[in-house]
């Protein structure tokens, strides 16, 4: 029975985003989710399934604070401009054979973003975004 070592689990810690090709090195936690949207169907005989009728895409990237890269860039957001961008995200953990990357096109920023401060804590900065699932390509896989 083959069992894996602890260092080939992938390290979320060696990655890297980008955004519109600007990296933001210091992100703290990417969540990326393609949702499904079911349909449900009666079938013959009474019983019921689902068919997939949509998809839709979304995430959130943190990020400690550094400067106010994402303050100039979303900005336009408050006077009613929309903002797409590109989104990069490579994990290549140096004990793992290869690196993963995805690269979704056309993100727009979902809700505005936060930034949080507690006196004697780093500052975060939380953008939500949202995409078209079709826009979601691997570019590298493990």
């Amino acid at each position: 029975m083959d069992i894996f070592k602890a260092n080939q689990v992938i390290s979320g810690s060696h990655g890297t985003l980008m955004i519109d090709g600007e990296v933001f090195a210091e992100v703290s936690e990417v969540k990326i989710e393609t949702k499904i949207e079911r349909k449900e169907v009666w079938l013959p005989g009474g019983q019921k399934g689902e068919k997939i009728v949509g998809a839709s895409g979304e995430g959130t990237i943190k990020r400690y604070k550094l400067n106010s890269n994402w303050f100039k860039k979303f900005t336009k957001l408050a006077k009613g401009n929309e903002v797409y961008f590109e989104l990069y995200f490579q994990v290549d953990d140096p004990d793992v054979a290869g690196a993963e990357a995805i690269r979704i096109t056309d993100c727009w920023n979902k809700d505005g973003f936060s930034i949080e401060a507690k006196r004697g804590e780093e500052m975060d900065e939380e953008l939500k975004i949202d995409y078209l699932p079709i826009n979601l390509k691997a570019v590298e896989l493990i």
